[in-house]
């Protein structure tokens, strides 16, 4: 099973009071949307090496790419246009410089090569008078979760994963890191490591269930958190983007 998933990129301006604007929010809405489309499913991987199903997509393939808005109006039909002329367009109006650096989207894999249930999360630091979902730094990843419950996951699962899943994208905005685990296919279950930049080994700040009682690293809680609610849950894949940086998370060495 997977959650449909919420696009994420990273669509630049130099004032707050454009990226407030009914043009600039558009053209982020739309610009996102297109990128569902730019997708391949990974291939099928071993459990030792694990694929992950968030693939970041080059900014000139949405640049190029004829934009779909989410919710187009029939009365209307929408002017073909791309997101290189829909950004033309709007420094034109604006007088500032716009920019699509970059977006991510989530892959879903297929029921006949990976079982489970898949659950992304996003979190961005809004700051006061910026729509809501707009900031920066911001965090997306996704939860695979594995085991007898997921099949038909109940509505308390969902609504759980769904807090769990927000904690660690806030923690993965709050606390900078450069990798998730410490190699491929690892489970970082271990105590905190004071200073780390491997995300499971940090202490786990953001999430007040009782499996994070005392000080707990994130891969403590998350085996904790899987044995309250009988299944293995593993951090997918995840990116943190901050304007003006490339991605933070680096891919573990195997």
């Amino acid at each position: 099973m997977t959650i449909a998933p919420p696009p994420f990129g990273q669509l630049n301006c130099e004032t707050s009071f454009v990226c407030r604007t009914p043009g600039f929010i558009d053209l982020l809405q739309s610009a996102l949307h297109t990128a569902i489309f730019f997708h391949n499913p990974p291939t099928l991987t071993s459990e030792s090496t694990p694929a992950s199903h968030l693939l970041v997509l080059p900014a000139d393939n949405v640049l190029s790419a004829p934009l779909m808005h989410p919710n187009p109006d029939p009365a209307s039909p929408p002017v073909a246009t791309t997101a290189a002329q829909q950004i033309t367009s709007l420094v034109t109006t604006t007088g500032e410089k716009v920019t699509i650096n970059r977006a991510a989207v989530f892959a879903p894999p297929t029921a006949e090569t990976h079982d489970g249930l898949f659950y992304p999360a996003f979190f961005a630091h809004t700051p006061t008078g910026v729509p809501g979902g707009l900031g920066s730094p911001a965090a997306l990843l996704v939860l695979h979760l594995t085991g007898e419950g997921t099949k038909k996951p109940s509505t308390r699962l969902l609504r759980e994963t769904e807090v769990l899943g927000r904690a660690l994208a806030r923690q993965m905005v709050g606390v900078a890191c450069t990798q998730i685990y410490p190699f491929k296919g690892g489970l970082g279950h271990g105590p905190v490591v004071e200073g780390s930049d491997t995300f499971v080994e940090q202490h786990f700040m953001f999430y007040n269930g009782p499996e994070a009682d005392g000080v707990k690293s994130v891969g403590e809680v998350l085996h904790a958190w899987g044995e309250t609610h009988g299944v293995h849950v593993r951090i997918d894949g995840a990116e943190r983007w901050v304007v003006g940086e490339g991605s933070e998370l680096q891919e573990q060495e195997s």
